[in-house]
Parts: structure tokens; sequence; C-alpha cells
């Protein structure tokens, strides 16, 4: 008897972690330019339940020196980077966001790209946080829009949202 119930623990067990990770989404932000800031663009990542509170992770691609941050983007060179946790990119509120559903599977794939991003540089030309954005929404699914040339936070989420009219739902006013 001590055998069935141990058993059907751990068989509860197994099915409430199963549980956990059943809802994946993807969240793309950013915030126009301001005195104080070139702009930004940076994902959050939710899993968890198909009901209650999901887990939330938010990562963002910076000029790693950020005092020298303009710097950057007045020179064509590749500078030091960083990806780091950007939740609240550090109190900045987005004035554009979209957000979708991904899967399991396409979630892993964008924990990749978060790690590949790790060793790259940053250039304000071909590899700057919008850039990172396009990778990560690769990466989860979704379509990216035809943008040549830089790529701004905020004029190119408009056009990823554009872009994946029926995959992504807009839930941050714009100012």
């Amino acid at each position: 008897m001590r055998t069935n119930l141990l058993s059907a623990v751990v068989s509860l067990g197994q099915a409430l972690a199963l549980a956990q990770d059943t809802r994946f989404e993807v969240e793309f932000l950013a915030h126009a330019v301001t005195t104080k800031s070139p702009g930004h663009a940076w994902v959050c990542l939710y899993r968890g339940p198909e009901v209650g509170p999901p887990v939330r992770s938010c990562v963002g691609f910076f000029v790693k020196d950020e005092a020298r941050e303009f710097l950057a983007l007045l020179s064509a060179n590749d500078r030091p980077s960083i990806v780091r946790s950007s939740s609240d990119d550090d109190g900045r509120v987005a004035t554009v966001a979209y957000r979708g559903a991904t899967t399991k599977a396409r979630h892993s794939a964008v924990e990749q790209v978060v790690t590949q991003w790790k060793s790259r540089g940053y250039n304000i030309k071909w590899q700057n946080c919008a850039d990172f954005v396009e990778a990560v929404a690769l990466a989860a699914g979704f379509e990216a829009p035809n943008h040549p040339g830089v790529k701004y936070p905020t004029s190119y989420l408009r056009k990823l949202g554009d872009a994946n009219p029926r995959k992504l739902a807009k839930v941050a006013p714009e100012s």
C-alpha cells in the first residue's frame, strides 16, 4: 500500500510539473527617444500554467558602457555589449509593445538566441537592441518585417506588429 501511495504521489508530481509549462508567450517592448536615452527595445518571456500567473523574465541588448551609449550611436565601430535582465528598462515605460503565443520548442530556441547574443558586439547599424528583438522574434516563430537600414526601436516594433497581425496583439498604448 505504501508503494502504491508513493507511486501516486510521484505521478501527481510529474503531472503538476508538466502542467507548469503549458503556456509560452513573448512580449516585444520599446520606448521612444528622450533627452536621456536614444530609445530601447527589449523582450519579456513568459512561461507557466494555462491558468494562473506565468513566470516572467525580461532581457535586453545594451552597449556595455552606458556612459558611452551616445558615442556608440555616432560610431560605426563595434562596441562591447551586454545582454542583461531588463524588466522595466531601468524605470522607463514602454510606449509600444506587442505580445504573442509561442511553443515550448520556440521558447527554447529563444533562450538559445539570448545566449548567443551574449558574445556579440554592439553596432548601431547592424547589431543593436532592435536587431536583438528581431532575432528573438524569428526564433519565436514570428515574421520579420522588411526593414532595410538601421532599425530604431519604436518604429521597428510597429513594423513587427504590422507583419504579424494575427499572431501579435498590441498591449501598450503609443505616446
